[in-house]
């Protein structure tokens, strides 16, 4: 057997199947949203399916001063910072948080920072601000353990967000949700911050408050704790990391299975005072694992039931048991998300966007696991839908979580012969990276109601719809038919050195 610092494979069947080889694997189920809409018609998750993010541009003249690194006194005061001066001078300065040195694509050396709730990113040259709800839609649950002995939770994997939270005793859901108890566990203790610094809280201690509030309304809200992860049967432990219990939740998850969420992106994105650490940054860090690497591998479910869909999350190593040919690799170009910039996307004979990009048709991209779904800059999302047969855009009075909608049928062969849809392709470090045309549709079991549809029957969600402005948010749409590696850049978490992988499937048709 490989040791625990080997690798870790989190296995996404929706059953349990036997150990072909020695890993750490997890058991992972694809658990859907139960119904898209209720009896009467109305979308049941209409904030959730929405996409959490909002953008805006740096201005022009403010990056070119950040990215020479001379020039005004505005430049020297707010695009610089000391590196001697430890980041607690940071966080005073200015309100700004989590300040980092990296290079951009062109190889200069920028700051980036987080101020007012708001990722400053100049490696990308845009103000990045997380919307809305952070959890996917389209569910992988992991099974991960907390505390000692180990509580198991279903929790969404999100390399979109840096913390991570559990149900507790006091929230939620408790009929048929799993919490975690505090109580219970040998190694829990309250976490409290003493200046500027996350200690674990003498007893009787409160634990230090924590809340996340998104653009539609829904909010989390609790405390901070410390305690022990563990993953995988052969139970790869990463002790004494910060740990949200949520007490109190506006706007429903009650239909759904998630009991909790990992963040996967970088910790100092977190707006958690005291500075935050993830499971993925510990264990890679501590040597807990052979190679920084996270790989996802998730397969879809059945077209027709929307169950049965599973995969993989692997810790260490590539998971090459799918893979078809090699990993293109590019660099993760922000500090905080998993971010960076494609070739080129087209769909069809349709040229959507190419380097160097343009204000409207921007060439920034970011993996997201915790979005369901392409969200796409406006004029890009609306060209694709124009060219998908049959498509039409909901009244905006129709209540409906997305407004693109295409026939449900759409990528079967028998509409296909008549629909002939074009390819959607994106390019990435110079290989072309596509998605199945059944895949234009996002829950083709579960038709919107006639009514939002203009008296249309038959009519489903589109998988591409409308996002910010200034960067393409790729999600489990797309996800779901490829290899996608996260790299945390070597032991020592070197930012400039983060990159993303992709690889192309053998289990995946594409048209």
């Amino acid at each position: 057997m490989k040791s625990n610092t080997a690798w870790a494979g989190l296995a996404a069947t929706a059953t349990l199947t036997a150990l072909v080889s020695a890993k750490h694997e997890l058991d992972v189920s694809h658990e859907p949203i139960t119904s898209l809409f209720k009896a009467d018609g109305t979308p049941s998750h209409p904030h959730f399916l929405q996409s959490r993010w909002v953008t805006s541009e740096l201005p022009l003249d403010y990056r070119k001063r950040d990215l020479s690194g001379t020039g005004s006194k505005r430049s020297s005061k707010t695009c610089r910072a000391d590196k001697s001066k430890p980041r607690t001078d940071d966080r005073k300065h200015h309100g700004r948080h989590s300040v980092l040195h990296t290079l951009d694509h062109l190889g200069h050396q920028v700051a980036s920072w987080i101020e007012g709730g708001k990722y400053h990113d100049h490696s990308l040259g845009i103000v990045i601000n997380k919307a809305t709800d952070n959890s996917a839609d389209n569910e992988w649950l992991v099974n991960v353990g907390f505390g000692s002995p180990a509580q198991t939770l279903k929790m969404v994997f999100d390399s979109g967000s840096s913390d991570t939270w559990v149900y507790s005793p006091q929230c939620c859901y408790a009929n048929n949700h799993t919490f975690f108890d505090p109580t219970q566990s040998d190694t829990f203790h309250n976490r409290t911050v003493v200046n500027n610094v996350a200690v674990p809280a003498p007893d009787g201690t409160p634990g230090q408050a924590w809340s996340s509030t998104y653009g539609s309304g829904s909010s989390v809200s609790g405390y901070v704790g410390i305690d022990d992860f563990t993953f995988g049967q052969q139970r790869l432990t990463v002790d004494q990391l910060p740990l949200a219990l949520v007490t109190s939740i506006k706007g429903s998850r009650a239909g759904r299975g998630m009991e909790g969420l990992v963040g996967l992106s970088a910790g100092s994105g977190s707006e958690t005072p005291g500075e935050w650490t993830t499971p993925f940054e510990a264990m890679s860090s501590r040597g807990q694992i052979d190679q920084t690497y996270l790989t996802a591998t998730l397969r879809k479910a059945n077209r027709n039931t929307g169950k049965g869909g599973g995969g993989r999350y692997t810790f260490g190593e590539i998971d090459d048991r799918l893979l078809d040919g090699n990993i293109t690799w590019t660099r993760a170009l922000s500090p905080y998300l998993w971010a960076g910039y494609f070739d080129q996307m087209t769909f069809g004979d349709s040229l959507l966007a190419a380097a160097p990009g343009t204000q409207e048709r921007p060439i920034r991209f970011m993996i997201d696991t915790g979005s369901a779904v392409f969200y796409l800059p406006p004029p890009i999302v609306k060209q694709i839908n124009s060219q998908i047969a049959g498509s039409l855009v909901a009244n905006s009075s129709s209540g409906l979580a997305f407004p693109y909608l295409v026939p449900c049928d759409t990528g079967l062969k028998r509409h296909e012969r008549t629909a002939n849809n074009p390819s959607f392709n994106l390019q990435i470090g110079g290989t072309n990276f596509t998605i199945p045309k059944e895949d234009y549709v996002f829950y083709a079991n579960q038709p919107v109601p006639a009514a939002a549809a203009g008296g249309k029957t038959d009519m489903c969600y589109s998988a591409f719809q409308t996002g910010p402005a200034q960067i393409s948010i790729i999600g489990l749409s797309f996800i779901k038919n490829h290899v996608v590696v996260l790299d945390q850049g070597g032991r020592n978490l070197t930012v400039s050195a983060r990159r993303i992988g992709l690889g192309q499937r053998k289990d995946v048709r594409y048209d």
